[in-house]
């Protein structure tokens, strides 16, 4: 079974693989063509209108994919329909908000605090709609199992980015032409997508799927709000405390750890099917336990050794002085970890269809994680920043895991997994009171550790060289 989850990893994860190397190769061009204050204020942006996006789905997304299976055969154009034209008339409600308020959220102090920057708002937001629509088709492609415009789609968007970023670097690259190359690079696959896809739709909207769709999906919202609040939230109290270079910084360092959401956002992709695969079987719990336990500590010795080699990453993404945030690239590695293991871990509640301790998991995080974001950033400053997400992170994983052991045991090894993960709390404090050092001894020390967080899962025999030589070796026997 865990052979399958490779499998799947690879085939869903292929287009997200390649989205995330073109969306990386982009970030050394802007980093190292201006400072630090004007890569905070482009991710400032998009962040918050990313928060926007998010909320145009209405959960429809999740309500289509539903009703796309399960809902009557002859309504399923205007099931697809009439969520496109919903999702489409929000995001055009937030745009033009955006454009009518663009002044007033440019100066605010959680922002741009300039007003004069107000055009960068309005660039930024022009993408909502069509990022709307984009997403849609690419999550229609899905339902038609067609992975090779999957991945087209998904890779489309952001290789054109990359090319008229290259373009206008020849020619005068700014800040107003980034926003532009974005713009259209959201705009080119949303009208190709509609084209392709579009005698599959009703457009026109259907009141009664819409009762059903919004029924379906309203609920899930304020979960996504919370969930943007526990891993965003951070960056506009740090810009409030801070400043735009300090905002600019910690960007560059979640750029840099997103290369690791390449492999925990592959398997993410390709776990909701597997998952449910394997709930069919009659040792499923045992499965489970197997595969998020291997997951658990052959991704924290990786992410060690990531770090251990971050310093150079940085210097040839960026400047010098982005090295001022280096020493929190593992917290932000953490949180990948953790955001992966909060959906393995979640496999009770879904299966069980407790989907609201979902929500109160993410709101309970969402909630402690913005509270004490306004401290650790007023006085800890990036790291206080990155500190605060990550401990949101690890509460809604508790807290999910938890309440899905209460519907649906899985019989994990908790005596093991305390004492290794208080080892691991030990050593990422250990190496925060430590201060920065030269490379090569970040390096060193950085690598042994996670060679050490390595051995240890084999010296205590809860995985083995035999169990991992089967897994890509052996021939897999169908259940």
């Amino acid at each position: 079974m865990i052979k399958n989850l490779i499998s799947d990893t690879i085939k869903y994860g292929f287009g997200k693989v390649f989205l995330k190397f073109f969306s990386i190769l982009v970030v050394p061009i802007i980093a190292k063509n201006f400072p630090p204050d004007i890569f905070g204020e482009i991710n400032i942006v998009n962040t918050f209108t990313g928060l926007f996006i998010g909320i145009a789905v209405l959960g429809l997304d999740s309500a289509v994919a539903y009703y796309y299976y399960h809902g009557e055969e002859e309504l399923k154009k205007d099931y697809l329909g009439t969520s496109f034209i919903i999702r489409i008339i929000i995001s055009l409600l937030f745009f033009t908000g955006f454009f009518l308020f663009a002044k007033n959220l440019s100066g605010a102090h959680f922002l741009l605090k300039n007003n004069e920057r107000y055009i960068l708002v309005i660039m930024g937001a022009a993408v909502i709609p069509f990022d709307n629509c984009t997403s849609f088709f690419v999550d229609l492609t899905r339902f038609l199992m067609k992975p090779v415009i999957y991945n087209i789609a998904n890779i489309s968007k952001v290789a054109i980015y990359y090319i008229l970023i290259i373009i206008f670097l020849l020619n005068g690259l700014t800040v107003e032409r980034i926003f532009i190359s974005i713009l259209i690079s959201s705009v080119v696959p949303a009208v190709i997508l509609f084209i392709l896809y579009r005698k599959l739709l009703s457009l026109k909207i259907n009141f009664d799927c819409l009762k059903k769709l919004l029924t379906y999906g309203l609920p899930l919202v304020p979960g996504s709000i919370m969930y943007f609040f526990m891993s965003s939230a951070n960056r506009f109290v740090l810009n409030a405390y801070t400043s735009l270079e300090d905002t600019g910084i910690f960007s560059m360092m979640n750029s840099v750890a997103s290369i690791f959401l390449i492999l925990t956002g592959s398997i993410l992709i390709a776990w909701p099917p597997y998952s449910m695969i394997i709930a069919k079987r009659i040792d499923a719990q045992i499965i489970f336990a197997r595969i998020i336990t291997i997951l658990f500590v052959l991704l924290i010795p990786l992410a060690f050794l990531f770090w251990s080699v971050s310093d150079i990453v940085i210097l040839l993404f960026s400047k010098p002085i982005y090295l001022r945030g280096e020493n929190i690239v593992i917290l932000l590695i953490m949180q990948n970890i953790f955001n992966l293991l909060y959906y393995c871990t979640a496999i009770g509640l879904i299966l069980k269809e407790k989907t609201i301790y979902i929500t109160i998991g993410n709101s309970i995080a969402a909630i402690i994680a913005v509270l004490i974001s306004f401290p650790l950033c007023k006085y800890w400053g990036i790291f206080g920043a990155a500190l605060s997400s990550c401990i949101g992170y690890v509460v809604s994983t508790f807290y999910v895991a938890l309440k899905s052991q209460r519907f649906y045991p899985i019989p994990y090894n908790i005596k093991f997994i305390f004492i290794y993960s208080s080892v691991l709390l030990l050593i990422i404090i250990c190496s925060f009171l430590l201060p920065n050092s030269i490379i090569i001894y970040n390096f060193f020390i950085r690598f042994v550790l996670g060679s050490i967080f390595l051995i240890i899962p084999f010296a205590a025999k809860i995985i083995s060289l035999s169990e991992i030589k089967n897994v890509f070796f052996k021939k897999e026997i169908s259940a």
